[in-house]
């Protein structure tokens, strides 16, 4: 689990060890607390459902679980684990903004 924890750090600070002495097409500092398979990563502003209730309260991504499950860190204080991302939802105006790489944008132009 410890393990899982570090890859799961390493992922949202963007750039793993193994990756650093590739080119920079392959190593990009994340831009936000968002994991590259597009879930929550550590340290991300969230809203949850504690206990599956019905009622979203603000926290923090505390844990990454290997499992697709997440611990929170409640902004009162409380802590839950194991909470399903279906509870789960970034704060207003925390959600990531994906940017395209140059790769991916169009420069062709009309003769």
């Amino acid at each position: 689990e410890a393990e899982a924890e570090a890859e799961a750090a390493e992922r949202a600070e963007g750039a793993p060890a193994e990756a650093a002495t590739g080119s920079a097409e392959s190593v990009a500092p994340a831009a936000s607390p968002v994991s590259v398979s597009g879930g929550f990563a550590l340290g991300a502003k969230v809203e949850c459902r504690h206990g599956g209730g019905d009622e979203f309260y603000p926290g923090v991504i505390a844990a990454v679980n290997g499992e697709g499950t997440y611990g929170i860190d409640y902004d009162d204080g409380d802590q839950e684990e194991g909470v399903e991302v279906r509870f789960i939802k970034y704060q207003e105006g925390e959600a990531p903004t994906l940017t395209p790489t140059p790769a991916a944008t169009s420069t062709s132009t009309s003769t």
